[in-house]
């Protein structure tokens, strides 16, 4: 029975990740691609979307302060440097701003320096990195 687990772990760990665009439904492995690069496309319906956002109005409610950047290369990391794009084939993930926050599956607070911008819930975070293995 030990060698069968061993084999089954070795067989899972052998296997190569493949990081897509993922959705909030997915289960989590490796760290997420998607919210690390930080291109953001923003949807004109929310069942198009990958993460459904509300924009708080003061830095305390947010999940995650936000600065918008004007170059895509500024955008990495998992920092809330957020690049938005014109195409949706350019962005790691594709957002839908509701219009109450019980509908969101983030918050966030737009600052206007990139030094502010930052996770304030760590635990938000960890849940919505969730890539897909394949």
């Amino acid at each position: 029975m030990l060698n069968l687990h061993r084999y089954i772990m070795a067989s899972i760990l052998s296997q190569s990740f493949h990081y897509e665009k993922h959705t909030p439904h997915s289960y989590p492995y490796p760290p997420s691609p998607a919210l690390s690069a930080q291109r953001v496309f923003e949807v004109d319906a929310d069942y198009k979307a990958d993460y459904l956002v509300f924009e708080v109005d003061s830095e305390y409610k947010a999940d995650l302060l936000v600065h918008k950047v004007d170059r895509e290369y500024k955008a990495k990391y998992n920092k809330g440097l957020w690049f938005f794009t014109d195409r949706d084939y350019k962005a790691d993930f594709e957002i839908f701003f509701v219009d109450r926050e019980y509908k969101a599956d983030l918050t966030v607070f737009f600052v206007d320096r990139d030094h502010k911008a930052g996770w304030r819930n760590d635990a938000k975070r960890l849940a919505l990195e969730f890539p897909v293995l394949e």
